[in-house]
């Protein structure tokens, strides 16, 4: 009985674990940091951009979620949800939360299935022209990584995707 309870309790740390170090890889892919200054004909030009992301848990995730400038939304509920994205419509099935880490089976109309895999998040902007006139903004959303390129307008290939809660 110990035998069984100790291979019980050390399954459900690795999961866990397993669990933080995928939230964690997909945090860091929603982290920017960029700092330039350049002068060109005695003008000086600043941009300063830090972006990172904090994981939300613990409260209701259910709502409308889009990606600005692409036809791309969730609606989620407590027991699953509805979306659309470029293969067309989809209901969420084997919805799973772990904390921030969301993961669902997305299936289309025609059968075809899909995996989603994404943190909620808070996504942290400060800009502005240097790091002392910074101005912060925090958005909430789920940050979704991509099992397959999406390829937009220009031929410009997105690996993840952040949906904002409207």
């Amino acid at each position: 009985m110990r035998t069984l309870i100790a291979v019980l309790l050390l399954f459900l740390t690795v999961s866990a674990s397993a669990s933080a170090q995928r939230m964690q890889e997909i945090l860091a892919m929603f982290s920017k940091n960029k700092n330039v200054q350049k002068q060109k004909h005695g003008v000086l030009k600043s941009v300063f951009v830090e972006k990172h992301a904090e994981p939300v848990a613990g409260r209701d995730m259910s709502g409308r979620y889009e990606v600005d400038g692409l036809d791309l939304s969730l609606r989620i509920t407590n027991g699953g949800g509805t979306g659309v994205d470029r293969r067309g419509a989809f209901t969420l099935r084997d919805v799973r939360r772990d904390g921030a880490l969301f993961t669902a089976t997305k299936v289309y109309a025609d059968g075809r299935t899909a995996t989603l895999e994404g943190v909620f998040m808070d996504l942290v902007t400060r800009a502005g022209t240097t790091p002392a006139d910074a101005t912060t903004k925090r958005t909430f959303g789920l940050g979704v990584a991509l099992g397959e390129p999406l390829v937009i307008d220009g031929g410009v290939e997105l690996d993840k995707v952040f949906y904002e809660l409207q």
